[in-house]
């Protein structure tokens, strides 16, 4: 591995060169730790009934069933590359700075999840998982993802990429976190 690609030191530049590497199931525990410290950072406000919800889910992740399957996920991601995508980014010390999970069928494709850690907020690293997603999705097709309403900073940034926000609820994996549906519409030949 060319090492200069893959550092992600503390003091991360937007003009650091990023290395998006598929992830191993080997990477199953580092992830869901960065998950859910991610999720703590993205959803925990000022409603405590809400942020118990946040914390319980963020804990769960590191249980050994949501372990197991996040393994098995990362797994059925590499055997079946033509229909997922699960890709991560480290830093230089091995340690997840951000991950993205993905899919498509014949009928959707979805960026299910971008999760990227505080520290490398505004880096590149959430710019170059998507970009690498979106190049991995057909050209003749849209690519959706779901936003928490009240997460503005996510609405922006996939703006910025070009998705447009469609005013539709978008069934959430999380049933205290209420989302609406953006699409990026299809890009046709390059």
């Amino acid at each position: 591995m060319d090492e200069s690609l893959f550092y992600l030191g503390e003091n991360v530049s937007q003009e650091s060169d990023w290395l998006v590497e598929q992830a191993i199931p080997e990477d199953a525990e580092a992830l869901a730790y960065m998950h859910g410290e991610s999720f703590k950072d993205t959803y925990l406000n000022d409603d405590e009934t809400h942020n118990a919800q946040v914390l319980a889910e963020a804990a769960a992740f590191v249980t050994p069933e949501r372990l197991q399957q996040r393994i098995e996920l990362i797994h059925h991601a590499l055997t079946h590359s033509d229909k997922e995508f699960y890709v991560t980014v480290n830093n230089d010390h091995g340690i997840p700075a951000g991950f993205l999970y993905g899919y498509k069928d014949a009928d959707t494709q979805e960026l299910s999840a971008l999760y990227v850690s505080k520290a490398y907020h505004g880096t590149g690293v959430a710019q170059a998982l998507t970009t690498q997603f979106i190049d991995w999705c057909d050209r003749d097709k849209p690519i959706e993802v779901g936003v928490v309403i009240d997460n503005e900073r996510a609405q922006r940034f996939y703006q910025k990429i070009g998705f447009h926000a469609t005013g539709t609820a978008h069934e959430s994996f999380y049933p205290f976190l209420e989302e609406t549906k953006m699409i990026l519409p299809e890009r046709g030949d390059k």
